[in-house]
């Protein structure tokens, strides 16, 4: 498995590589979903909290856990972004 480069961000607009993603460290893979929302979505009312949840659900994705990865490309099929599509799994996960 080979890791991403320690300046990798993650994009939830963008799926991890899974080999990558399942390289990091948990705590890694949860500062990189931390990261990109502090950066980009500032008005997070639980920035920690809404990062793990991130994070649980690219690593089931990353370890195709059934039945997210065709749950993720049906609702976004049906119009949803990655991001928006990430969020309803987790709605659903929580």
């Amino acid at each position: 498995m080979q890791k991403p480069e320690e300046n990798y961000l993650y994009d939830p607009l963008e799926a991890p590589d899974p080999d990558a993603w399942l390289a990091l460290d948990e705590s890694e893979r949860r500062y990189k979903t931390l990261e990109y929302h502090l950066l980009f979505e500032k008005d997070l009312p639980a920035p920690e909290a809404h990062a793990t949840i991130h994070t649980i659900v690219e690593t089931q994705l990353a370890m195709e856990v059934k039945p997210l990865p065709a749950t993720l490309m049906r609702l976004m099929e049906e119009g949803l972004n990655r991001h928006e599509a990430i969020h309803a799994i987790a709605s659903v996960l929580i």
